[in-house]
């Protein structure tokens, strides 16, 4: 009895011992540095287990399952991997609540790898909870057998979402140490095909129109700039269902609280509502409790939109900015130098009425231009006086024409980037409603917080938000500061503004620009598919090229068609400060000389009465032109303090050439989508094949050769390489069905390797239907050879254009040199049949001649550059050409040389063609090879509107307004000046026709005697030459900066301006038609209603309609620069305008969709690109573009309309 028990321990034991190294191998394998364990055995094998760990490094603890612990304290880690391994042969409930909880704590991800010790297979499978699980799940069930362990890797894509459970078989281990595993590829390879798994998807949806489906108002591009990044995000995991095999279901969030910071988006996250947010959001820590951060995805910049204005700031420094202080300082001493000569002419000369200030005000009136009343009769004060005048009128030109270039070269007072600076002003504001902008005013930054607390905040909720149509009408009317997602606002602003608007656009950002990422729910069973579906769309330039597709173009300053902009009152408020501190000068001294008069020539005696009453009645009249000076100084001080107050506001052998033959390869064996094994009861030679192939990580699924299956399902793939072998020993006539119907179903191509193991080559090739291979198929035959096997490499380029069949030895195999490769590219004339479309031919030149001739290039060059790339090609693979043309067409979309593709009677045609979507069902894209664009060109003329504004624009009205304020001050002043005088029949009449004069530059008609009149004069003369020359500084501006009347490039603005429209007859123009934008729905109509004979004309034709003005052709623009070129002046060539019908765009060469010679195509397309050939022949070909020569322009002569 004592035997069987000592037996019976020496079991255990061993067996625990067994188990212990089992443990500590496969976490040395799996390089885990910290394990946790729930063990059924006892004391003395934990210990040893954690003994035989320590000593290898690893930091472990073991549980005992009745203890029920507290497994989220246990297991839980964020930074560290960790190994978990759980026993159930000792079949405790606990073990049910260990799954339980760790799936509730997501506790199956990249961290955790699970060991599942078990006796049974399916009974532990039934143990596992596979709610949490996803494709980075790493779970292996451990099942002993008699040479130790069997693994089976265990995984579910997404249970919650349909996810089936996986179990794969995934190694092997035994006593000696030995640890096998099978599955070596990345989880993400051997796992990624999710069997169209649902995902869903959803996000705030505000524009899409009711009679819209949403799946296709997600992928409506001709609504872009609405909810561009839901479209966006959509497409990408749209791209990603395709790489990894599910299917997304898109929904729509209808209400959204507009007062929330995260918004009801992450509430669904969070729920597990969804699986990923179509709206990406902005990247911040607090919202990964409600999320986890897939990537950044969309670039986004929204900020406040509107029209810069004028600023409010006096520009004092723009008075004396014209000259340096050198030159003023000079300036300063020849006008004294001026009046001292003055002074001795008028003394020489005997001037009595010109005593005392008279040389003074003399000089200034000359150096102001108003004019010098004095004519010396010595030559020398002649000489004098023309020397002062030549100077005067030199400095006051200097000037003049300083001020012109300080007004070019100022640029537009755009207001700071900066919302804090945006707060402090007065401008309205309002917002789109979108679902960010709370957090961004409430969570971003210091700036933000102080414009929502100053500017956001007080608002009431009904004035904030506004749509976006009425919020961009408002911001052109130059009323409102509008936020807003620029690829929303864009399309709209390039409709509804001018150029000048376009160009006073200023942005404010509420934040810089940043990227906005894609959140997914806190499952994360997608999580990891999504990232890498990211990082693959990145690396490949598919999300730049995502984003150029979503966005929306910005609407271009065009700089020269610039309006004439007004000189505001902050920038001539120097000469009205400079007015205002003479009159106040003058004022002053005018009550000083009353208060002298009442202080001290009452001091006079009786006896000069006469005299005294004369000068009394003489100073009572001062008296009241000097309390009016008072007045009208104080009014001017009123209205100056109130104007200041108002300034404060995004088989063995054959088993083994198999098998050394596929895994050559690398070819993943799979069935549709599931990878399987049929049965169980073939032969044993079968049986050895597929564990040769599952040993090295290929999955099989093998047929009889007289099974009944559906052939498509069993052998179509999409994404996945299939490897074919076909056994034809068994002389079995299924054969012939397997190759007829895979030529049938095209399964000769990159996706597919054929392997065949046949008797000799003959049978084979009796058996074989050719009709689909081509140069890329991969079609191999073994046939036996005494004691190795003799593989041959069958191709045929191209059956239907009578191509033959290829045999060349391709390698050899035996069991002791294994495979050994012995190794297309002669097509030995094989015809190629080309087309394109022609219609310049003429008919006594044969075809090929035409294509040929590169002297003639002007009007059929995009088909004679694709000819030129196609018999590159011919040269580089020995093909024989056989080209072909059509000369007329019809109105509809494909086209003849679609329509040839289509029926297989042309191989490729070479007319390049627009890439569009419905064209990939007919025939298939080879390269992208050219830009391409077409357009309305005309010539721009200048503006028949009758121009009232042009007189008064110069200046702002607030300026204007001042200064028939100040002229009215100045003709009083003038009219006290005259009486002050005693000067005769001045009354104010003449003072108002004088004062106008002086501030005209036609001089002042007088010299007052008194020195507060002078002056005042002084003052008018200085006032009025700066007015004058603001004004004249502005005209010039105006007329040098004059607009060409440049319309957008826009088809709104084509039609608004009913010139006559004429075209090319060109295939682009039936594909145009096609596209159901907005703005070409809106052309078409208008472009239907023109008769056909009136429309279509001859290029040169409608190159000289051009000249005449009032005509837009359109063409291709190298078609018509030849004409342009030759017909143009250069005065026309810089008023040449361009309205782009076809946005620039590239063209594509095609081939049929048997495909013969497409991979032969590209290849040879990508090395005459690689060498720069193609380059080479684009700038050989095509006309270059007209250059306008601005530094070169003609005088533009003003016209009736703008006087």
């Amino acid at each position: 009895m004592s035997i069987r028990v000592l037996i019976l321990l020496y079991i255990v034991l061993h067996s625990y011992a067994e188990d212990n190294d089992f443990i500590s191998d496969y976490f040395a394998f799996k390089n885990v540095k910290n394990i946790v364990g729930f063990s059924c055995g006892d004391v003395t094998s934990n210990f040893n287990l954690l003994r035989k760990l320590n000593h290898a490094g690893v930091f472990a603890i073991i549980k005992d399952p009745f203890s029920n612990p507290d497994v989220r304290l246990i297991l839980n880690s964020d930074h560290w991997a960790v190994g978990v391994f759980v026993d159930l042969r000792c079949h405790n409930e606990n073990l049910e609540y260990i799954f339980s909880e760790s799936s509730e704590h997501r506790m199956y991800g990249y961290l955790y790898s699970w060991l599942i010790l078990g006796s049974n297979l399916n009974q532990s499978i039934s143990i596992l909870n596979d709610t949490a699980y996803s494709m980075a799940t790493d779970v292996v069930v451990a099942i002993p057998n008699q040479n130790g362990y069997e693994m089976y890797d265990v995984f579910n894509h997404c249970k919650y979402r349909g996810g089936l459970l996986n179990v794969i078989k995934y190694g092997t281990w035994n006593p000696n140490g030995n640890l096998t595993i099978y599955l070596m590829e990345p989880k993400l390879i051997r796992r990624g095909d999710l069997n169209g798994l649902r995902l869903k998807i959803a996000g705030v949806i505000q524009y899409r129109p009711k009679n819209m489906r949403l799946i296709d108002y997600m992928k409506d591009i001709n609504t872009r700039s609405l909810e561009s990044m839901h479209k966006f995000v959509y497409s990408m995991i749209s791209h990603t269902g395709d790489l990894f095999n599910f299917s997304v279901h898109a929904g729509e969030i209808y209400y959204w609280d507009r007062n929330s910071i995260h918004g009801r988006m992450f509430e669904l996250l969070k729920d597990n509502y969804i699986d990923i947010a179509s709206n990406p959001r902005v990247m911040v820590s607090e919202r990964l409790e409600f999320a986890s951060l897939i990537g950044a995805a969309w670039p986004v910049r929204p900020c406040f939109m509107l029209l810069s204005t004028p600023t409010n700031k006096i520009k004092s420094d723009l008075f004396l900015k014209p000259f340096t202080a050198g030159i003023w300082d000079t300036y300063a001493v020849f006008m004294i130098i001026s009046m001292i000569i003055v002074g001795l002419i008028l003394k020489h000369e005997k001037v009595k009425s010109e005593e005392g200030f008279g040389a003074i005000v003399l000089t200034i009136g000359i150096m102001s231009q108003q004019g010098a009343y004095l004519f010396p009769k010595n030559l020398a004060g002649r000489i004098a006086v023309v020397q002062i005048l030549l100077f005067s009128w030199m400095m006051y030109n200097y000037y003049s024409c300083s001020i012109v270039s300080a007004r070019l070269s100022e640029p537009f007072d755009k207001i700071e980037d900066s919302v804090a600076v945006l707060a402090d002003t007065h401008m309205r504001i309002a917002a789109e409603a979108v679902p960010y902008l709370n957090y961004l005013l409430k969570k971003w930054n210091w700036e933000s917080d102080y414009f929502r607390k100053k500017r956001w905040d007080p608002l009431p909720l009904s004035k904030r938000y506004l749509p976006i149509e009425e919020g961009i009408r408002q911001v052109g009317q130059g009323i409102l500061a509008y936020h807003t997602d620029p690829n929303t606002a864009y399309p709209y602003i390039e409709k509804m503004f001018d150029s000048s608007q376009i160009c006073q656009l200023t942005e404010i950002h509420l934040f810089k620009e940043s990227v906005m990422g894609m959140y997914s729910s806190h499952n994360a069973q997608f999580l990891e598919i999504a990232r890498v579906g990211l990082i693959k769309m990145q690396s490949s330039g598919l999300r730049n090229r995502q984003i150029k597709y979503w966005s929306s173009k910005k609407p271009q300053c065009q700089q020269d068609a610039l309006s004439t902009r007004s000189i505001t009152i902050y920038e001539t408020a120097p000469a009205f400060i400079l007015l205002t501190l003479g009159i106040l000068m003058s004022s002053v001294i005018c009550l000083t000389e009353n208060i002298y008069y009442h202080r001290f020539t009452q001091k006079f005696t009786q006896q000069n009465e006469n005299f005294r009453l004369s000068k009394q009645s003489s100073s009572q009249t001062d008296n009241a032109n000097e309390l009016q000076l008072i007045t009208i100084s104080l009014i001017r001080l009123q209205s100056c303090t109130k104007l200041s107050e108002c300034h404060m506001q995004n088989r063995k052998q054959t088993i083994d050439l198999v098998h050394e033959e596929e895994s050559m390869k690398s070819v993943v064996y799979r069935s549709g989508c599931t990878r399987y094994l049929l049965s169980l009861d073939f032969p044993a030679g079968i049986l050895l094949m597929i564990k040769m192939l599952n040993d090295v990580g290929i999955s099989v699924s093998i047929k009889g050769p007289s099974a009944e299956f559906n052939f498509l399902r069993f052998l179509n793939v999409n994404y996945w390489k299939l490897g074919v072998f076909v056994d034809l020993r068994c002389q079995d006539q299924n054969a012939t069905v397997i190759f007829d119907k895979s030529s049938d179903y095209r399964m000769y191509d990159y996706a597919y390797n054929w392997f065949v193991l046949a008797p000799n080559i003959s049978y084979c090739l009796r058996k074989l239907n050719d009709t689909a291979f081509s140069v890329i198929t991969d079609f191999v035959v073994s046939v036996p050879n005494y004691d190795y096997y003799e593989l041959y490499d069958i191709y045929n380029p191209n059956k239907e254009r009578g191509g033959t069949l290829n045999i060349t030895r391709y390698a050899i195999w035996n069991e002791d040199i294994g495979l050994k490769i012995l190794r297309r590219w002669n097509f030995h004339k094989l015809k190629v049949i080309v087309a394109g479309a022609l219609e310049q031919k003429p008919e006594n030149i044969s075809l090929l001649e035409y294509l040929e001739d590169h002297d003639n290039v002007n009007l059929e060059d995009w088909p004679k550059i694709g000819f030129t790339l196609v018999q590159l090609l011919t040269n580089i693979f020995n093909f024989s050409l056989h080209a072909k043309a059509f000369t007329t067409w019809t109105d509809y979309t494909n086209g003849p040389l679609m329509d040839s593709l289509i029926d297989g009677s042309v191989d490729i045609g070479y007319q390049p063609s627009l890439i569009i979507h419905r064209r990939l069902d007919f025939a298939k894209v080879l390269m992208e090879i050219m830009p391409a664009r077409t357009c309305f060109m005309f010539l721009t003329l200048p503006s028949t509107t009758i121009q009232f504004s042009s007189i008064l624009r110069p200046l702002a009205w607030n300026s204007w307004y001042m200064i028939f304020f100040f002229f009215i001050i100045c003709s009083l002043v003038f009219s006290f000046i005259t009486k002050s005088d005693r000067i005769e029949n001045k009354d104010y009449g003449n003072s108002l026709l004088t004062t106008l004069g002086a501030i005209c530059q036609q001089g002042a008609q007088n010299t007052p005697f008194k020195f507060a009149s002078r002056i005042a004069l002084f003052q008018i003369g200085v006032y009025g030459l700066l007015i004058y020359n603001y004004y004249s500084a502005a005209i010039v501006s105006a007329r040098l900066n004059i607009p060409l009347n440049k319309l957008n490039d826009s088809l709104y603005k084509l039609v608004a301006s009913k010139m006559k429209l004429g075209s090319e007859d060109t295939v682009v123009t039936n594909i145009i038609l096609q596209d159901h934008n907005p703005e070409m729905i809106y052309f078409k109509n208008y472009w239907l209603r023109i008769p056909q004979q009136k429309k279509i004309m001859s290029v040169e034709k409608g190159v000289i309609k051009m000249m005449h003005g009032g005509f837009a052709y359109h063409s291709i623009p190298e078609h018509a620069y030849y004409y342009i070129n030759n017909y143009f002046d250069q005065k026309m060539i810089c008023q040449l305008t361009e309205i782009h019908w076809l946005r620039p765009t590239t063209v594509a060469l095609y081939t049929n969709r048997k495909g013969h010679y497409h991979e032969v195509g590209k290849i040879g397309l990508m090395k005459i690109f690689s060498t720069g050939l193609l380059k080479r022949e684009l700038k050989r070909t095509f006309a270059q573009k007209p250059y306008c020569q601005n530094d070169g322009n003609s005088v533009e002569s003003k016209i009736l309309y703008s006087e």
